[in-house]
């Protein structure tokens, strides 16, 4: 089975991404931990980038990174290297949660950027 994403992530001038963040107690500042690897940063659907794309412009301005799309093409196969067995409903309803999961996630995390 494939699954292709497009995914949207920030990266610095140095191809870095964003792996982490926090808000600093009691302090206007934050910190941030960066990746080189792709698979650790974070990232979020298009359609939800689309949703709120100004507060993700203003994200990435504010860690002097640059948005940018990831276009990924992931093959699963079960252990034995056969094609899993799932129904469309099951694969769609997965994808579907997981988005409504991080989306909730990222806006937690960007709450006060309002």
């Amino acid at each position: 089975m494939k699954i292709k994403k497009e995914l949207i992530t920030i990266m610095d001038k140095r191809g870095y991404f964003i792996g982490g963040y926090s808000n600093n107690e009691s302090v206007l500042a934050f910190s941030a931990g960066l990746v080189e690897d792709v698979s650790l940063a974070l990232t979020i659907p298009v359609e939800y980038y689309e949703e709120e794309k100004e507060k993700y412009e203003h994200m990435a301005k504010m860690f002097g990174g640059q948005l940018v799309k990831i276009e990924a093409e992931y093959e699963v196969r079960t252990i034995d290297g056969e094609e899993p067995e799932t129904t469309k409903e099951t694969e769609d309803e997965l994808n579907q949660a997981f988005g409504k999961a991080f989306a909730k996630f990222m806006a937690s995390k960007l709450g006060g950027l309002d």
